[in-house]
This record gives structure tokens, sequence and C-alpha cells, in this order.
């Protein structure tokens, strides 16, 4: 199931977001620590309340199994038409669950 990101997801997302750091830190050690936090738990309870920054997780049999962090983009001025889009800022699935096809059903095309 896919659904939009709790406060009760804190934990869970919480450990995905180390293990995008933990990809990152052994990719580019010179840019990334080893350890810490991308956003502190009130951040993050701010980014899920706030309507143009959804954040949606994929839950199978009680788990967060991934995350998406997306932001609505807001265009339009002049001669363009007003448009609203979806923006994919950031995704992960949970190294015990790649390989199932998480990300592609929580992409648009998915």
């Amino acid at each position: 199931m896919i659904r939009r990101a709790e406060a009760n997801d804190l934990e869970a997302i919480n450990k995905l977001l180390q293990q995008v750091l933990t990809v990152h830190h052994r990719g580019r050690p010179d840019l990334f620590k080893e350890t810490g936090k991308k956003y502190t738990d009130a951040e993050l309870l701010g980014i899920f309340e706030n309507p143009d920054t959804p954040v949606f997780v994929y839950e199978k049999d009680g788990s967060v199994l991934g995350y998406a962090f997306c932001a609505l983009r807001h265009q339009g001025s002049g001669s363009l038409r007003e448009l609203t889009s979806l923006y994919v800022d950031d995704i992960c699935v949970d190294e015990k669950a790649r390989g199932q096809h998480v990300g592609l059903s929580m992409t648009p095309s998915g």
C-alpha cells in the first residue's frame, strides 16, 4: 500500500534516511559523514504536514519499505498557463526489499 507519511512513520523514515546517507558516504566520504541526520524529527513532521511537500511511503505487512519525498511545483506567469507538477526529490527502498519493485510502484508510471 502506498500512502502519505504520518508521524508514526518517523522511526522507519529515519532508518531509510540513514541507509541513503551510508550509500552517499561510501561513494563520497569527502562530502558525506558516516552518521548524522538530514532532517530533525520536527523538520520531518513539518514536511509531512506541508501540502506542497508530500511524502509517500510504501507499506507492506505493517512495515515501511520505502519512501518518496516529493514537492509540488506551481508554475505559470505571463504567457504561461498555470501548471502544477509533482517532483520526486528523494526516493529510497529499504535494502532488504530491493529487487521487489517497490521503487517502481512508487513512481507515476509504476
